[in-house]
């Protein structure tokens, strides 16, 4: 029933929480809905989430862990009862979740177990955070209008599963467009993220925000958030670059207008693109041929699928065929295709000069 998390987790799941005067409190371990114990000098304190309170409720570590050893602590504190049904109808957190109300209590959300999902822990406690931080001075029975775009939601999801990859590195930089789409602008990603990786080659990392509802739930569907998926891919990085190719996020954002205006892409989609596609000047074709000529489609090994309060995002890794490939992956099997490229080609680190 106890789930652990790293300090760095901890501190940015409780950013959102400083208004509760947890400053001088040292997190302990946390419940399975994601209630954070804490230590101080003069004992231990229960942070709610589903109350938004912080209560001393104990004089030491020793007195908190031997009233969690009972039942009824089990139950004040962890909701056992309550986290056992929802895995009993296969709500099944991991190492990173905690079960969370997908209507807030806060805002009218029922607890029961047709209203929990499971959530990434640094996503559910810092939106807890935030609504309590915006609702604890209204009166009893007041009407509650809930903002959480102090770090948009789904935006704050993926941050949160770039952070768990790369730690404390900060990414080199952000492409973005100058006018969003929300505004009329012609490229639906509102940013693509850059990584300088060396290993297992070295190499640039991009990853797409967009696909998914990044803001606020507007698609009927509970179990994906927006499209579903967010664009990767992984461009080979030469010794003297100090900077990504264009074409990278060039080919991110049309294929990101493609989905709009036609269909989504899944894990083992295929795609043939135009003459040019990875270059960077309009006549590098003529001096620096390439033999790749399609794309295909596979699960970020790294980031994987992700859990956020709007729903599914799977990263989805652009990786680049030549034609004899893409000939092979069609009908069906580029999964075998990417397989045995792979062997040769590392996390598909697209290398324009690859054979």
């Amino acid at each position: 029933m106890i789930r652990a998390f790293s300090p760095e987790q901890y501190a940015r799941a409780l950013d959102a929480w400083q208004w509760a005067d947890i400053g001088d409190k040292v997190p302990l371990f946390a419940s399975p809905f994601g209630d954070v114990f804490l230590r101080s000098d003069d004992g231990c304190w229960f942070l709610s989430i589903v109350h938004g309170t912080l209560t001393r409720c104990w004089d030491g570590v020793e007195v908190l862990r031997a009233e969690l050893d009972t039942p009824e602590g089990q139950e004040r504190y962890l909701m056992a009862g309550l986290a056992q049904e929802a895995e009993r109808a296969g709500i099944v957190p991991d190492a990173e979740q905690v079960y969370d109300f997908k209507h807030p209590p806060v805002a009218g959300g029922r607890v029961a177990v047709d209203n929990i999902d499971a959530i990434d822990f640094v996503v559910s406690v810092n939106v807890a955070g935030q609504i309590h931080g915006q609702v604890k001075d209204l009166p009893e029975g007041a009407e509650i209008v809930i903002s959480t775009d102090v770090e948009a939601i789904g935006w704050a999801a993926i941050e949160t599963a770039l952070h768990d990859l790369y730690g404390d590195t900060e990414p080199v930089g952000t492409f973005a467009p100058d006018v969003p789409y929300s505004a009329g602008g012609p490229d639906p990603l509102d940013a693509i993220r850059i990584y300088a990786r060396d290993e297992p080659r070295p190499h640039w990392h991009l990853v797409s925000f967009g696909m998914s509802e990044l803001y606020e739930k507007v698609t009927d569907d509970p179990e994906e958030s927006g499209w579903g998926i967010e664009f990767s891919i992984r461009v080979a990085r030469g010794p003297q670059d100090e900077a990504p190719p264009k074409w990278p996020a060039v080919l991110l954002q049309q294929l990101a207008r493609y989905v709009f205006a036609e269909r989504p892409f899944a894990p083992g989609h295929t795609i043939h693109v135009a003459r040019g596609t990875f270059n960077d000047r309009p006549d590098q074709e003529a001096d620096d041929p390439t033999e790749l000529a399609a794309l295909a489609f596979a699960v970020d090994p790294q980031l994987g699928v992700l859990d956020t309060p709007h729903g599914r995002v799977t990263f989805l890794q652009v990786v680049a065929l030549t034609e004899a490939e893409y000939v092979a992956a069609k009908g069906g099997n580029a999964a075998a295709v990417l397989e045995r490229v792979e062997r040769d080609v590392p996390l598909h680190i697209v290398d324009r000069d690859r054979r």
